[in-house]
């Protein structure tokens, strides 16, 4: 292995090392559920997303990571651990946020993120989201 080669290897471990050190303090100092954001553009656009590391509801004994940005949730996997969680989260996500899920709960189109995905697949290919935004931000005028 030539000199720039173990450099490489060397900071990537280093990183590595420190990332983990940082999932560590972390769940540490928040032992239950953790919300992490990036505050920069996202592919899609967005101006942040989110992840949330809770203990998962369908793999008993496990911690689900759910990434989430203004149109709902995105997609979720979940790790053995909590710092296993937490240590994949920062690959994305690394500015901790405890109140980001909560207000973006507020926003109606949020929730009609949510209400869309969690509709039977056929009716997702006759559904528009933009429908369902419209939907529940009258909902919330009522």
């Amino acid at each position: 292995m030539d000199d720039e080669a173990k450099k490489f290897v060397e900071q990537t471990l280093q990183r590595t090392a420190a990332k983990r050190a940082r999932a560590a303090q972390l769940a540490a100092e928040y032992p239950d559920a953790i919300c992490l954001v990036k505050e920069q553009p996202h592919v899609t656009g967005r101006p942040w997303y989110g992840c949330a590391v809770h203990r998962s509801a369908r793999n008993t004994g496990k911690w689900q990571v759910s990434f989430f940005d203004s149109d709902g949730f995105a997609y979720d996997f979940s790790e053995p651990t909590y710092e296993a969680a937490i240590y994949e989260a920062l690959k994305e996500c690394t500015t901790v946020d405890m109140t980001r899920l909560d207000r973006a709960i507020q926003e109606p189109d949020f929730m009609a993120g949510v209400i869309w995905s969690m509709l039977p697949d056929d009716k997702k290919w006759t559904t528009r989201l933009a429908d369902v935004r419209e939907e529940e931000r009258a909902r919330r005028c009522r």
